[in-house]
């Protein structure tokens, strides 16, 4: 369940960067997605106007970094992933059936990037981006790797983009990832294992029909110990009273698939 800040005629919602995320995996493990919805307007994907919000949002509360970043404040989400509409006038199923398949266009030129970077990587990345190409490096809270991989990155002279883990649904709606690499700590005949938020690339890479790769990577300390932190720093303050709503991140399965190791 989550809000909508608006709904058109067709059931599509807008609401908060992530909402896409939240409705694209719901819909891969067939969970129900419920938006809470005001009343309907006239808008379509392409007249959607969204909101970038400005580079320094990014890295609000920690220290400021001299690179670009990505921060759209808004998703857009199909009626096609939502279960039901409840609005002031009662609640709505949607009786289409929820597919994530579509027929998707052509993936743009952009490699993402989960997990901290290592040499081999960084070889495939050197190899496989073409000029007027750019990495998208998610952030990976909370060991915080966009910003381990950032400074690699720059010292390899290959352009990169700064993105927050909650936007990544956003660029798979649009086309614009066209691979995905997922760095793994072990593995074994029947799966990698990889630091926590690896499934969410993963799933959301799968469904959009989007390559993903693995990679050997490494294991690099976490800046935070709870989500009371951010970089170290105290951050939401109230948590520190509220142990018991903090969960602590914990390794995560990939599926092996045949040809899927750089």
């Amino acid at each position: 369940v989550t809000g909508a800040d608006r709904v058109n005629l067709s059931g599509d919602i807008v609401n908060k960067i992530g909402t896409y995320s939240l409705a694209s995996l719901a819909a891969n493990f067939s969970i129900p997605f419920y938006p809470l919805t005001q009343y309907a307007t006239g808008f379509t994907q392409k007249s959607l106007k969204i909101e970038m919000r400005p580079q320094k949002e990014v890295f609000l509360y920690m220290r400021p970094r001299n690179f670009a970043a990505f921060y759209p404040s808004f998703d857009f989400v199909p009626q096609n992933l939502v279960s039901g509409w409840a609005d002031i006038s009662g609640f709505k199923i949607n009786k289409e059936s929820r597919k994530l398949s579509r027929a998707f266009k052509k993936n743009s030129g952009l490699i993402c990037v989960f997990g901290p970077l290592t040499s081999k990587a960084l070889v495939y990345l050197k190899n496989n981006v073409k000029k007027k190409e750019k990495v998208v490096i998610f952030e990976g809270r909370p060991y915080l790797s966009g910003i381990y991989n950032a400074r690699l990155l720059r010292q390899n002279k290959i352009p990169f983009i700064y993105s927050p883990d909650n936007t990544a649904g956003f660029l798979f709606l649009r086309r614009k990832i066209k691979s995905a690499l997922i760095g793994y700590t072990k593995k074994n005949a029947n799966y990698y294992l990889a630091p926590s938020g690896a499934g969410y690339f993963y799933f959301l890479s799968k469904s959009h029909k989007v390559k993903v790769y693995l990679f050997p990577g490494k294991t690099i300390p976490a800046k935070d110990k709870d989500a009371s932190t951010l970089e170290g720093k105290d951050f939401l303050f109230y948590l520190k009273r509220k142990k018991d709503f903090i969960v602590m991140p914990k390794e995560e399965k990939i599926p092996k698939e045949k040809d899927d190791e750089i």
